[in-house]
């Protein structure tokens, strides 16, 4: 089911507009501290480790949650973290952001301004 959701999520981000690389650093056989090195410059970040299989956020460059059981449960961490530290969503993941937080979790439906991109999603998943 975790595969699913995550596969849900990044088809979203790209039918939206915005580039699922951006959101998360998919690291394939890679060690853990090798990918804590290179994502320390991001603002806002998800990692998957499939060997050993760890999943982790990064805010500011610094490793707030690691071991994170799926990619779709980070989402919603990372989402949860970002509103309740008043944290400004990365300019290129705006649009991904604004579903998660509109559509998924039903936070300021109108305020401020829905965007285009926004409206014409929620339009489809209506009809």
């Amino acid at each position: 089911m975790d595969v699913k959701r995550e596969v849900v999520l990044r088809c979203l981000m790209e039918y939206i507009g915005d580039r699922g690389e951006e959101l998360i650093k998919d690291n394939r056989g890679a060690e853990v501290g090798d990918i804590l090195e290179d994502i320390k410059v991001f603002p806002m970040k998800i990692y998957v480790c499939r060997e050993p299989d760890n999943t982790g956020i990064i805010l500011e460059g610094l490793p707030v949650l690691t071991g994170v059981s799926s990619v779709a449960r980070a989402c919603c961490l990372l989402l949860g973290l970002a509103y309740a530290v008043n944290l400004e969503y990365p300019v290129k993941l705006q649009h991904t952001f604004e579903v998660f937080q509109r559509l998924f979790m039903g936070l300021d439906p109108k305020r401020p301004k829905q965007s285009p991109k926004y409206i014409t999603l929620k339009n489809k998943l209506l009809t």
